[in-house]
């Protein structure tokens, strides 16, 4: 029963929005917002267990919770300024002469991919800070053993966030 209780917190968008960029994610595609929650929180709770000592294994799924809904915060108020970026930087394009509207969708992607890198190196850092605080961790583990597995678990996350978006973008456009 403790299990699905977690699950139905997990899937509600406005307690664990999980990551800098699922905000960003949510934007093009709400699908994979809401299956990429779910996503990110197994991804990054598989790693971190291996870490964890015993006695806080429970306290695991809190922490990741926490930490998710830090750099969720971190997405929310730096979505308007990456979500700038990726308007305003095509716009420049297009005051050129002979900009197609292929060459505008690519300047629209490699935008987005800037933001969404904005994105994962804020989530690593607010995530890392979070994460340095408790004492959860094997006695091997150093501050920048800590800061290594935030740049891998989270790359990780990004790495399944982005293989969704692909999905349902490739889904809806060819389907």
């Amino acid at each position: 029963m403790k299990k699905y209780v977690w699950l139905t917190i997990l899937l509600i968008p406005s307690v664990c929005f999980a990551n800098g960029g699922l905000p960003i994610i949510w934007m093009l595609n709400t699908y994979a917002f809401l299956v990429g929650i779910v996503f990110v929180f197994f991804i990054e709770r598989a790693y971190l267990k291996r870490f964890v000592k015993a006695e806080h294994q429970s306290s695991l799924h809190k922490l990741i919770i926490k930490f998710n809904i830090y750099s969720t915060l971190f997405g929310v108020i730096a979505l308007p300024i990456f979500m700038m970026i990726v308007q305003l930087e095509p716009l420049f394009y297009a005051l050129q002469r002979g900009t197609t509207k292929e060459t505008m969708n690519i300047v629209w992607w490699l935008s987005l991919s800037v933001d969404l890198l904005l994105a994962y190196i804020g989530t690593v850092f607010i995530e890392y800070f979070v994460l340095k605080k408790y004492n959860y961790w094997s006695k091997d583990m150093t501050s920048k053993a800590l800061l290594k597995h935030s740049l891998t678990f989270n790359l990780f996350s990004y790495s399944a966030l982005c293989l969704l978006v692909l999905i349902t973008f490739i889904y809806f456009k060819y389907m």
